[in-house]
């Protein structure tokens, strides 16, 4: 199974939110774009696909990258 990367990248002086070829944005702050970028990896997640979350700085370097990949496995029932 292949790991989704949900970015956040910043170009033209906004930041945008990356998943695949789809981009949402542009939003005005940081913390905005990382809350939707999480969103999106946590709901790849509850549907039982990989996913990584990774957040570039202005100048496009990744920053902090946190794959989901291993983490948060479903339990089974009790």
């Amino acid at each position: 199974m292949t790991c989704t990367t949900c970015s956040v990248i910043y170009k033209n002086n906004s930041w945008y939110v990356v998943v695949g070829s789809m981009t949402r944005g542009p939003y005005m702050a940081l913390g905005m774009a990382i809350a939707i970028a999480t969103n999106e990896t946590l709901s790849f997640r509850r549907n039982k696909q990989q996913a990584k979350l990774s957040v570039e700085n202005q100048q496009g370097e990744v920053r902090v990258e946190y794959c989901l990949c291993h983490d948060f496995k479903v339990r089974p029932a009790h």
